[in-house]
């Protein structure tokens, strides 16, 4: 070989070199954007989720007064039309601005009553039993509290 053909070869070689380092740092750019891509790629699935829980949420809420845990169970199990995570439906609940105590009142208001104790206390229990409404005690209590000031019956 003579002078001009070795510097021709190692010429060869650090462009070579070169290419092969550039088609490196591409494929790396790549693969760290792909990732990246994915990363928004599911915070924005995720957000999406998150919104239409609260859509759905809204919707349950405007259709009847329910307790935070039964509207919880309506976002977030298989018998709801949602079927969301419960990420997504703890999400939408801490988003909604819905007095519970006053839902509480507004269902007990939907049972039959003749203001006696006993129609009372059977309301009080179905507001407050996890087979009945899931209000919480102290929005039960309140509820009745209620209907006995306001003398509510019907």
């Amino acid at each position: 070989m003579n002078k001009n053909s070795k510097h021709k070869h190692r010429g060869l070689e650090k462009k070579v070199n070169i290419n092969s380092i550039i088609i490196i740092l591409l494929a790396i750019t790549l693969l760290l954007s792909h990732g990246l891509v994915n990363k928004v790629e599911s915070r924005l699935v995720n957000h999406y989720n998150n919104v239409r829980a609260l859509k759905m949420a809204k919707h349950y809420a405007k259709e009847a007064p329910l307790s935070k845990k039964a509207l919880f169970e309506k976002l977030n199990s298989a018998n709801g039309t949602g079927q969301f995570t419960v990420s997504e439906s703890n999400y939408a609940l801490a988003r909604l601005k819905i007095n519970y105590y006053e839902n509480a009142v507004k269902r007990a208001k939907q049972y039959p009553n003749k203001g006696n104790e006993d129609d009372l206390s059977t309301i009080w229990y179905q507001l407050s039993a996890d087979a009945g409404d899931k209000f919480t005690t102290n929005q039960a209590v309140y509820a009745v509290g209620q209907l006995r000031e306001q003398g509510y019956k019907n």
